[in-house]
Order: structure tokens, then sequence, then C-alpha cells
């Protein structure tokens, strides 16, 4: 598996051949990564997140391939745009691998020639992604404990621990010693592990649910602005609550099966509001598309806050929501079937 796809994509960058046009070598890498990730989409997910569970050498390898390939489209960028510092088209590029990547993560399918048109399009609007004008939404953190108890600072202690590691490699005992209790305290609070997880996980989509309503409300009846505000308030509560984003992101596959069919109700009904709203401002785009689109956006926000470090630099964040934006803005040549 980790052959199939890190050598892979590196196989497919390596076999485009040189071009006079930069343009065309742009768009030649990007639909080689797409392709492959097409192909390799059912194992996909170490290119996100499973990576952790790797021995350390393989998982210092695979970075290693992703960082080549971030580079190499990050080059042929900087040939087309003189307007880029190496850092920003680091970013870009980055973000364009993200926005294929994103098919890693859901089911929803499309024809070859659709799926290049509407995810190859994304990616191809946000490696010609503008920052003039764009607003980075203010990042605050607390470094405070949290309040609430006993409960509360254990749920904290497990999500640190989960996102550091990985939801497998951490014991009830570690969760307990991190909290400065024993082991039996935790019971006193759940009934295991996975039930932790599962605390964890309904918190973030009930937190994204907030989030997504408060951002609507403020946006009133404009379209546009709803989907606008969406973004900025996902990408503020992503940077500000990254460890229990990335816990729900990477983990919530390893609840039980009633639990995960619960949480993936919940999970369903936020991609269900992002879709409509994005079909409010493009009502002739279909269903499956404004899917795809939507979990690209979510996955430029989340792949960009790792590969930033998660980072509150006003650079970062505005490159970000720019992508986002990007992402959200298809032409009228990929509405439709």
């Amino acid at each position: 598996m980790r052959e199939g796809l890190a050598a892979g994509l590196l196989d497919g960058i390596d076999q485009v051949p040189a071009s006079d046009d930069p343009d065309d070598r742009l768009d030649a890498l990007v639909s080689a990564v797409l392709k492959v990730t097409v192909a390799n989409r059912s194992t996909g997910g170490l290119y996100r997140w499973e990576g952790r569970y790797l021995a350390p050498e393989h998982r210092a390898e695979i970075g290693e391939q992703f960082d080549r390939l971030t580079a190499t489209i990050a080059d042929a960028l900087l040939e087309v745009r003189d307007d880029l510092q190496p850092v920003v088209a680091d970013r870009v590029a980055s973000g364009a691998l993200a926005v294929i990547a994103s098919i890693t993560a859901h089911r929803t399918s499309l024809g070859v020639r659709r799926m290049d048109r509407v995810l190859g399009g994304a990616a191809h609007r946000v490696l010609r992604v503008s920052l003039d004008g764009v607003e980075a939404p203010t990042i605050e953190r607390t470094d405070q404990e949290p309040i609430g108890g006993r409960r509360e600072l254990l749920l904290s202690k497990a999500i640190t621990l989960f996102n550091r590691r990985g939801y497998h490699d951490v014991g009830i005992d570690e969760i307990a010693t991190a909290a400065g209790l024993t082991p039996s305290g935790v019971y006193r609070h759940f009934s295991g592990k996975s039930d932790i997880l599962y605390a964890a996980c309904i918190r973030a989509a009930e937190r994204l649910t907030q989030v997504t309503a408060d951002a609507t409300a403020r946006a009133g009846s404009d379209p546009a602005g709803a989907l606008q505000s969406m973004g900025r308030a996902y990408i503020r509560f992503a940077f500000e609550q990254h460890e229990l984003l990335s816990v729900y992101s990477a983990d919530a596959t390893s609840l039980p099966e009633q639990d995960l069919g619960r949480l993936l109700a919940l999970q369903r009904e936020h991609v269900a509001e992002w879709v409509n709203r994005l079909r409010a401002v493009h009502p002739s785009l279909d269903l499956p598309s404004a899917r795809i689109l939507v979990h690209a956006a979510l996955g430029v926000v989340v792949d960009g806050g790792r590969r930033s470090h998660w980072s509150d630099d006003p650079a970062v964040v505005r490159c970000v929501a720019a992508m986002v934006d990007a992402v959200l803005d298809p032409p009228d040549t990929d509405l439709g079937r």
C-alpha cells in the first residue's frame, strides 16, 4: 500500500514529459496526480492520516516522498506565476494536492471525465488563486486548562494524546496519568477508551454544527455571503481546535459500529448543509459534483493546517481562505452534467 500510493504518484509525475509551455507542464502534472489518486482511492487514507501508524522510518520515507511531490508542483507553478514567493507556491501546491486527496475521505463518485473537470478544475483554480483582497479570519487560542471537572480534563488530555500518537497507540493508563488520576478514576466518567473517543467525536460534530449555524445566521439572506462565512468559520474552528478536529477526522472509524453510524449521520448532515449553500450560489451544479467540491474545500483547510503545523500566521490563514474560496467558485463550464 505504501509503495502503491507514494511511489505511484512519483512515477506518475516523473513520466510527465518536458514541455516548452510551463502551463502545459503544470496541467499535465495535475492530471497525473489525479489519475494515480483516483486509482488508489481505497488506500489513499495513507496520504492524509494513517501514515502516523507506520514505523518511524517508513513514515519519514512517506513524508520525504510527498515533500518531493509538493516541491515538483511548486516548482512548476513558479514557472507559470512570477507573482508568488516560493513559500507561498509551496502552500498553494499543497492546497491543490489536498483538493485531489480529498476523494480518499468520502465515497461520492463521478465518471472519469466529469471527475477530471470538477476535481481537476478545482485543483487548477487553487493553483491560480489570488490572495489580493482576501481577509484572513483571526485565530484565537487559549492555553488554559478546561473548565468542567475531571471528566472534561480526561477528555481534553485524551484528545491531545490521540492526536499526537493515534487512538490505537494510547492506553487508558496514559490518559489517566496525563489527567493526574488512576486508571480506575477514568472509569468513573467513561466506560472505556472508545467511549472517550466517541465523546470527542460527538463534541467535534456538535461544535461544527453550531459554528456553521452561527456563520449562516450572520450572513442573513445572501447565499454567497453565507457560503463564504461558513468557510471562514470552519477555518477558524479548525485552526483553534485542531487537535479535536484531527481526532474527529482521523480516528472516528475506530469507533464501534453503532457509535460510528450515529456519528456518520451527523457528518452527512454537516456536509449536506454545505452542499445546500453551495448549490444556492450555483443552482446548476449537480449534487455529486457539489459534494465533491465541499469535501475538497474542507480538505484544503485540514491539509493546509497540518502542513503549516496549524500556524496562526495571518499569511498562512489568508492563503487557506483564498484556496477555499477558489474551490467553491466553479466556472459555468463546470456546472451541470
